[in-house]
């Protein structure tokens, strides 16, 4: 019989692991496997693994269906940043279900997941810049703030930008893992890439020339998603009863928070898909050049993720090293 692994207090793992207001419910893992089956005990991880994991094979079906209905179609380059959004959520949902269940295992398998994970958050983010561009902007290409951009433009923003973000949470996992103000300006990174994606439906919401049935569902996108920061930002519920939440805290409703948020975009883009037809063939990016975009960014993404997960296994085999130095040393004047 497969016995499950434990979990305990705080105080039963290293300090790395441990979140604030957060008292049991830590896992107590080893190995690869051990990782596995603590997901399917109720440790503080439990909804954070499970939430996203079973969201993440409902987005397969979706974009399974989304793919069939696009190969009965003669022509289908409208549904390119549609089935590119589609795959963000799916990569997002999968990089954090596979960070929270394989990182208690060492602190670098804890740096390096979690470099995976905001690799994914910000694919997630480039591929949702790209089809708010493609379906939610203005048709007046004279309207709001987006105007100033061409479509290349934009997408070089979105490049450049989600590239920053990301690596500078990479960064501040790195150098300040053990900083209180790391998750605010987690947080500040984030909102930061929000302004970006909104731009183009803010532009058009606000330049007054028309209102469509999408709307509910952008705004209700961005509220679920400032609500889940807020929530996590500032510990709810543990901070309050930390005995009683230690499964059901702040990071996890986040996580349920954002997934009504990925539920509403989409309902927002998919009524949006229509207006493709309706703009300016010279003002949409090209199958070409979304591609191209995606392309670079899974390359420098990736490029940057080694280096830091490299970085890190660095850290740990010298962190390593210093520990058996100092104890072979205390052996020997004993």
């Amino acid at each position: 019989m497969v016995t499950l692994p434990s979990h305990g207090p705080a105080s039963s793992v290293d300090e790395f692991l441990v979140t604030p207001h957060i008292v049991k419910g830590y896992r107590h893992v080893s190995n690869k496997w051990d990782c596995v089956l603590s997901s399917l005990t109720l440790s503080n991880e439990f909804v954070n693994i499970w939430s996203h994991g079973i969201a993440a094979v409902y987005y397969i079906y979706l974009i399974s269906i989304l793919l069939y209905d696009v190969w009965q179609l003669d022509s289908a380059e409208e549904y390119v940043p549609l089935i590119g959004q589609q795959c963000g959520c799916l990569g997002v949902l999968l990089g954090s279900t596979v960070a929270h269940t394989f990182h208690s295992e060492s602190r670098w398998h804890h740096l390096a997941w979690f470099t995976v994970d905001y690799l994914s958050i910000s694919f997630y983010c480039l591929t949702s810049a790209i089809a708010h561009y493609a379906y939610s902007r203005p048709l007046d290409e004279t309207s709001g703030p987006i105007s100033l951009f061409s479509a290349y433009t934009y997408l070089t923003i979105a490049l450049v930008g989600h590239t920053c973000v990301f690596t500078s949470q990479c960064y501040l996992r790195c150098r300040l893992l053990q900083q209180t103000s790391r998750l605010y300006i987690l947080v500040t990174g984030y909102a930061v890439a929000y302004i970006i994606n909104f731009l183009p439906f803010l532009s058009r919401y606000y330049s007054a020339q028309e209102s469509l049935a999408s709307d509910p569902f952008h705004w209700g996108q961005f509220y679920w998603g400032l609500a889940s920061a807020l929530v996590m930002s500032c510990n709810i519920p543990e901070k309050f009863a930390p005995e009683t939440f230690y499964s059901l805290n702040g990071h996890s409703l986040m996580h349920m928070g954002m997934l009504m948020s990925l539920d509403q975009q989409s309902k927002a883009l998919r009524m949006d898909l229509g207006r493709w037809a309706h703009y300016p063939d010279h003002s949409q990016p090209t199958v070409t050049a979304i591609c191209t975009t995606v392309f670079l960014y899974l390359l420098i993404g990736s490029t940057i993720t080694y280096y830091f997960a490299y970085h890190g296994r660095k850290d740990t085999v010298s962190t390593g090293s210093r520990k058996g130095t100092v104890l072979s040393k205390k052996q020997h004047d004993q």
